[in-house]
């Protein structure tokens, strides 16, 4: 299956944060994107992000409920 990807803004919009976060995100490396040519980022042509790239960004919050919230289970 082909990888979807998403506008720097749509990007923004599906993470809940401003699309300069986004491109923080990007230029510290922690988020891949992607132009069309051979022009780098800064060459005006607009920005691409894979939407399983944004996955990788949400990380689970453990709750209540979780054996690790609880000290349970975890190493010594």
């Amino acid at each position: 299956m082909a990888s979807r990807y998403v506008s720097l803004q749509e990007a923004a919009e599906m993470l809940a944060v401003s699309a300069k976060t986004v491109r923080r995100f990007i230029a510290k490396g922690d988020l891949p994107a992607y132009t069309l040519g051979k022009r780098g980022a800064g060459s005006g042509r607009p920005i691409r992000i894979r939407v399983d790239d944004l996955a990788t960004l949400l990380h689970r919050i453990p709750t209540s409920g979780d054996d690790r919230a609880h000290g349970e289970g975890a190493e010594d």
